[in-house]
């Protein structure tokens, strides 16, 4: 009985003292980072600047009634903001959104159009968006992106696209580009210039009603 014991005792000391293995360390895969891809970023490399869900308009977009010389009419209700116009343009803007430019940063809206005609300003001096701004539309079956006082027209897709009355829109600035795209697709980039200010707005570009559901803006880490 006492041998039994004491050979237990030995085995289970040979045991104790046997080193643990080093499992191996699987390496960090890298994050992978597709700028010039709607859907290139990691959804962890972002982080909210700003969200705009319009379920009210504590961010005092511009909100009025028809005017009867201009026959255009701004609204937020049911979760959108609505420009309407019998006739010619509407547009709203608010001067109340605040993110820092100089970071690397990505501008989502949505938007509804039955005349298949966008327009959204960023960056503007004023407000309205009459001052220095940048603006992108969708019109006519084509893209343009302007910037400046002067309407220095930067760019404009050379062959037709097509534009359909619901879309999702995504303007990316990194670094010394801001990259276009529309439902992830690339509609263009370019050499991205200085933002003058503060101001948003949206714009009906066309008799009819223009809806926008949402408009978010993060910083790309």
């Amino acid at each position: 009985m006492r041998k039994y014991i004491y050979v237990v005792m030995i085995a289970t000391s040979m045991i104790s003292c046997k080193k643990p293995k080093n499992e191996p360390v699987e390496p960090t895969p890298p994050v992978i980072v597709q700028y010039d891809k709607g859907d290139g970023i990691p959804a962890d490399q972002f982080m909210v600047a700003f969200k705009e869900d319009f379920n009210d308009n504590i961010n005092k977009w511009l909100v009025q009634g028809r005017r009867p010389s201009y026959v255009d009419q701004q609204e937020i209700s049911g979760g959108k903001y609505k420009l309407t116009s019998d006739y010619g343009s509407s547009y709203g803007w608010t001067t109340s959104i605040n993110f820092d430019h100089t970071k690397n940063y990505e501008i989502e809206f949505k938007y509804l159009s039955v005349n298949r005609r966008v327009q959204f300003n960023w960056g503007a001096k004023d407000g309205s968006g009459f001052g220095s701004f940048h603006a992108m539309s969708l019109e006519d079956n084509k893209f343009l992106y302007y910037h400046g006082v002067s309407f220095i027209r930067e760019m404009a897709t050379k062959s037709p696209i097509d534009i359909p009355m619901e879309g999702v829109v995504k303007i990316r600035k990194y670094n010394n580009k801001v990259y276009f795209f529309l439902n992830n697709t690339l509609l263009s980039s370019c050499e991205y210039v200085v933002n003058y200010g503060q101001g948003f707005a949206f714009y009906n570009r066309q008799a009819g009603i223009t809806e926008y559901d949402y408009l978010y803006v993060h910083y790309i880490k």
